[in-house]
């Protein structure tokens, strides 16, 4: 996590800049989900085996539940439209597949937030619909916060929040319906 160039920012009421980067990383892997513009599957895992990655690393503090992670696994991707595409590759994908896989991946450790940065920006409309929908339906059923950062205009309407930023500061606040 970078340093802030302003102001504090706090993960679950700590301070990442305070902590050492073994804690750091241990946060980061707990307590926030991540989705990329482009998914960064690995492609040399299936479908499952990259979204219970996050879970694997943290196998240590899971006293090595490897079946119960995969279960949690199938269940996120059969939410997620996924379920029988479990043990295909990753270049075996569409991209809207893969950004939901991403999605799935993120969601993996129960994070208390997920940060996606422009999660649709390689998409066509109608799969970065499929994208921020399900984005949507899987924070408010798992209730976890999402930071989504996006030049989408369209993504809006998905927010129960926006702000919107020119040149580095606020120009708008305000919440959706």
């Amino acid at each position: 996590m970078d340093e802030p160039t302003g102001g504090e920012v706090l993960v679950q009421g700590r301070l990442p800049r305070q902590l050492d980067e073994t804690e750091r990383a241990r946060l980061r892997n707990e307590r926030l989900g991540f989705v990329f513009q482009f998914d960064s599957l690995l492609h040399e895992f299936t479908v499952l085996e990259n979204v219970t990655l996050p879970a694997r690393i943290g196998l240590g503090r899971l006293n090595g539940q490897l079946a119960e992670i995969e279960t949690r696994a199938r269940r996120s991707l059969d939410r997620l439209g996924l379920g029988g595409l479990a043990h295909r590759f990753p270049q075996q994908l569409s991209g809207g597949e893969r950004q939901r896989a991403a999605i799935a991946r993120a969601l993996i450790n129960s994070p208390a937030a997920v940060l996606a940065d422009e999660p649709t920006g390689n998409l066509d409309r109608s799969n970065g619909e499929l994208v921020f929908s399900a984005l949507r339906e899987q924070a408010e059923s798992l209730h976890v916060a999402v930071l989504l950062v996006t030049h989408n205009e369209e993504a809006s309407r998905f927010a129960s929040r926006t702000i919107r930023l020119l040149d580095g500061r606020v120009t708008e606040t305000g919440g959706h319906p």
